[in-house]
C-alpha cells in the first residue's frame, strides 16, 4: 500500500508541479521568518535577524532540490530535461535537423505503409460475430464442399449453425439496355444468420428467402449512385429478378480474407461451397472434429468416393486472422513471401536513412568535442553526455516517426478503397490501429539506437586535454573509421537495392515480350456467361456453335474456338483435379493431380500452339465418340 501511495504522490506531482513549488516556497519562507522572529526577540535588529535566519537555514536551492527529489520520478525529470536541451540544440542547427527528419520520414513512412498493407491483407479479422467460434470445414485436397454433402452435414445438427458460400461467381447484371459482369458471392439462406455479418442499411438475408440480395457499400455507391431508396430495388441478375434487402458497411471484410471484396451476396445454391460452422459455446476445434468423425463415416457410406474418404480428408480450421494464415500456409505462402520481401526491402531503405542520420550526428558530435570537454572538466560524466546525445537521437527518431506516420496515413488513404484489377476483386480497407502504433514505437526505439549510439560513444571518447588544445576540430582515426564504415555500408546496400530494382524492371519488361508459347498479338478473347439454368447442355452447345459460325464469317477472322479457361489463368492453376488413372490396360492405377482445360477443335490453331506428336482435336471428337486427350510435354 505504501508503494502505491508513493507512486500516486509522484504522479500527482507531475501534474501539480507549479502548485507544489508555490507551497514549498511558502513553507521555506515561513521557516526563515519564524527563525528571524526568534532572533529579533533575542535583541537583533530585523535586518540582521533575517540575514542570520537565512544563513542558518542554508541554501534554499539545495533544500528545494532535496524536497523535490522525494516527490519526483527522477528518470522522467532527467528525460524531460534532456529532451528540452536536445530541442534547443537541434533548433540551433535547423538545416541538419530538417535533413535528418526528412530522411527518416521517407524510410519509416515506406516501412510502416508496407506493414499496414500486409497486416490488412494477411491478418485482418473478418466482419462477423465472434470470429473465434467460427470455423471453416474443408477437405485436405481443397476448400470446396459439394452441395449434397453440405445438406447432409447440415441435417446432422453437429454445430450451432452451418452455412456455405461460393466466392468469385460471375453474375450478369442487366441494367436497362446494357449488361455488366459482376463478382457475386452465392450464399445459402443461413449464411448471414450463422456468420453474423452486420449490415449498414436494411437487413441481412434470412432463412427461407430466395431471390434476394445484399450489396456491398462500394457497389451501392458506384453502381447504384448511393440511392437512399435502394431497399426494395429489383436487380435483374442472370436473367432473374433479385430484391435488394440490405447494404453492407464501408469497412466490411469478407470471410475469404486477402482483401477479396464481391459486389453483392445472392441467395443461390451453387454446385459447391466453402463451408463455415458456428461452434457451440465452450467447444474446441478438437472436440468438434471428434463429433464430426461418425458423421463423416456415415457420409462415406451414403456418398462413396473412390478418390476420397471424408473421415480422413475433412478438417476444421480458423475462419480468419493469424490462425487461418498458419493453417493455410501452403495457399497463403506466396502472398506472405511477397509482403515479407517488401517489408525487408523497406526495412533496408530505413536502415540506409538511419546510416545517413548517424553520419550527420557523428560529424556534429566531433565538432562539439570542445563543448563536451568543458562540460566534463566541470564535473559532467561521460555517461551523462552519452545520455544527452541519445536524447537528441530520440527526439529526431520521434520527429521522423511522426512525419513517417503522416506519410503513412496519406499513402494508405490513397491505397484504401483502391480496386486491384484481378479476377477476384480486391479492395484493402487500411485504417490506423493499435498495432500500427506499437510497431511505430518499436521503430522509434530501433532508430534511436541505430542513429545515436555509435556517434554518442565515439564523440565522447576524446580526452579533455586534447579536445581543448585542438579547439574542437579533431576527429581522430576512430571517427574517420566509423564514418567510412557507414558510407561503405550505405553504398553497398544501395547498390544491392538498385541492382534488385533493375533486375525487377528488366524482368517486368521481359514479361511483356517473352514467348508465352501461344500467339498473344493476333488473338482476341470474348467472355460468355449465361444465366444458370436458362440453357440445357444441348441448347448451350447449339448457342456456342451458332456464335462460332457468326464469328468465323466476320472479315479478318481466320479461326475461332471455345475454351473453358484462358492460358495463364490463376484459377486454372489453383483448380487441380485429382483421381485414379490407369496409364495402360492392365497397369496399376495411380493417384495423380493435374490441371486441365476443355477446348474446341480449332483451339490450337487459334492460339498458334504447335502439336509435337499426334494430332489436334477433330469435329468428330464429340460426346459419344471415344474420349481423347492432348497432354503437354511435361
Amino acid at each position: 500500500m505504501a508503494l502505491w501511495n508513493e507512486i500516486g504522490n509522484r504522479l500527482t506531482y507531475l501534474f501539480r508541479r507549479s502548485r507544489f513549488d508555490g507551497e514549498l516556497e511558502e513553507e521555506i519562507q515561513l521557516h526563515i521568518q519564524a527563525r528571524a522572529d526568534e532572533l529579533e526577540q533575542a535583541g537583533l535588529s530585523p535586518v540582521d535577524a533575517l540575514l542570520q535566519a537565512r544563513r542558518e537555514f542554508g541554501s534554499t536551492l539545495h533544500t528545494r532540490e532535496e524536497t523535490r527529489s522525494a516527490w519526483q520520478m527522477r528518470w522522467l525529470e532527467d528525460l524531460g530535461s534532456d529532451l528540452r536541451y536536445a530541442a534547443r540544440a537541434l533548433r540551433r542547427n535547423l538545416t541538419m535537423t530538417l535533413a535528418a527528419v526528412g530522411s527518416l520520414a521517407l524510410g519509416i513512412g515506406a516501412n510502416t505503409t508496407v506493414f499496414s498493407v500486409a497486416r490488412e491483407a494477411l491478418f485482418s479479422e473478418p466482419s462477423c460475430r465472434d470470429p473465434k467460434s467460427l470455423v471453416q470445414i474443408s477437405l485436405s485436397d481443397g476448400n470446396w464442399i459439394p452441395m449434397p454433402q453440405y445438406r447432409f452435414l447440415d441435417a446432422a445438427h453437429a454445430f450451432d449453425g452451418l452455412a456455405g458460400m461460393n466466392i468469385g461467381m460471375v453474375v450478369n447484371w442487366r441494367d436497362g439496355n446494357r449488361t455488366y459482369r459482376l463478382a457475386g458471392t452465392h450464399v445459402t439462406d443461413s449464411f448471414f444468420e450463422v456468420v453474423g455479418i452486420p449490415v449498414a442499411l436494411g437487413r441481412p438475408i434470412e432463412r427461407g428467402e430466395s431471390a434476394v440480395a445484399v450489396v456491398t457499400y462500394g457497389f451501392w455507391k458506384k453502381r447504384l449512385g448511393g440511392d437512399p431508396n435502394v431497399l426494395g430495388r429489383v436487380l435483374v441478375l442472370d436473367g432473374k429478378p433479385y430484391t435488394v434487402v440490405g447494404v453492407l458497411p464501408r469497412d466490411h471484410r469478407m470471410l475469404a480474407g486477402f482483401g477479396f471484396t464481391p459486389d453483392l451476396y445472392l441467395t443461390k445454391d451453387p454446385m459447391e461451397v466453402m463451408l463455415y460452422a458456428r461452434l457451440p459455446r465452450g467447444m474446441t476445434r478438437q472436440a468438434a472434429s471428434a463429433r464430426l468423425k461418425p458423421i463423416c463415416q456415415e457420409l462415406d457410406r451414403v456418398y462413396p468416393d473412390v478418390n476420397r474418404k471424408w473421415v480422413e480428408a475433412i478438417r476444421l480450421s480458423a475462419a480468419g486472422g493469424m490462425d487461418r494464415l498458419q493453417e493455410e500456409g501452403g495457399i497463403a505462402m506466396p502472398v506472405v513471401a511477397f509482403f515479407g520481401m517488401l517489408v525487408v526491402v523497406t526495412g533496408i531503405v530505413m536502415l540506409i536513412a538511419c546510416a545517413n542520420v548517424s553520419s550527420l550526428l557523428l560529424a556534429r558530435a566531433f565538432t562539439r568535442s570542445r563543448e563536451f570537454a568543458i562540460r566534463m572538466s566541470l564535473g559532467g560524466s561521460r555517461g551523462r553526455l552519452i545520455r544527452q546525445l541519445l536524447a537528441e537521437s530520440l527526439l529526431l527518431a520521434l520527429l521522423g516517426t511522426g512525419a513517417g506516420l503522416l506519410l503513412n496515413l496519406w499513402l494508405t488513404r490513397l491505397l484504401s478503397g483502391l480496386h486491384i484489377p484481378t479476377p477476384l476483386p480486391i479492395e484493402l480497407l487500411i485504417q490506423p490501429d493499435r498495432m500500427l502504433l506499437a510497431y511505430s514505437v518499436g521503430i522509434a526505439f530501433v532508430v534511436t539506437l541505430a542513429t545515436g549510439l555509435a556517434p554518442a560513444l565515439k564523440g565522447t571518447r576524446t580526452g579533455i586535454g586534447g579536445a581543448l588544445k585542438e579547439g574542437g576540430r579533431q576527429t581522430g582515426p576512430a571517427g574517420s573509421t566509423l564514418r567510412n564504415a557507414l558510407v561503405i555500408g550505405q553504398l553497398a546496400v544501395s547498390i544491392v537495392l538498385l541492382s534488385a530494382g533493375l533486375l525487377f524492371l528488366r524482368n517486368l519488361i521481359s514479361a511483356t515480350s517473352f514467348n508465352a508459347g501461344f500467339d498473344t498479338t493476333h488473338t482476341v478473347v470474348a467472355m460468355l456467361q449465361t444465366a444458370r439454368g436458362s440453357y440445357t447442355p444441348q441448347k448451350f452447345a447449339a448457342l456456342v456453335d451458332s456464335a462460332l459460325e457468326r464469328l468465323r464469317a466476320l472479315p479478318g477472322v481466320e479461326a475461332a474456338s471455345p475454351a473453358n479457361a484462358m492460358p495463364l489463368n490463376p484459377f486454372l492453376a489453383f483448380s487441380r483435379a485429382g483421381g485414379q488413372l490407369r496409364p495402360d490396360a492392365g497397369s496399376r492405377a495411380v493417384r495423380v493431380e493435374y490441371n486441365s482445360n476443355s477446348v474446341g477443335p480449332d483451339y490450337f490453331r487459334v492460339m498458334g500452339i504447335a502439336i509435337q506428336q499426334g494430332r489436334t482435336f477433330l469435329d468428330s471428337d464429340r460426346p459419344g465418340a471415344p474420349e481423347v486427350v492432348i497432354l503437354n510435354e511435361n
